[in-house]
């Protein structure tokens, strides 16, 4: 987590993402971040390419909202609202 916030905050400078519910997955750390464009949406941060959101899976500012991160049978599963289910 040291290392998300040396590379400079996701919305800019001393804007806050609010980064929550981080996960350890195969090497990188998955997270729930608002970058202040896409709304709260899936992150993903290893230290070889710094932080990428995963996918924008409710477009639009209010975002999708993945939480409640599990390992299950070497899958990430997570729930998150597509604005349809």
């Amino acid at each position: 987590m040291a290392d998300i916030k040396q590379r400079g905050d996701l919305r800019g400078e001393n804007q806050g993402s609010n980064i929550w519910d981080i996960t350890e997955y195969q090497g990188a750390l998955y997270f729930t971040a608002d970058d202040g464009i896409h709304g709260w949406e899936l992150w993903r941060y290893h230290p070889a390419t710094g932080a990428t959101m995963v996918a924008d899976i409710f477009p639009g500012s209010w975002g999708s909202r993945p939480r409640r991160f599990k390992i299950y049978r070497n899958e990430l599963l997570f729930t998150a609202d597509d604005g349809t289910h």
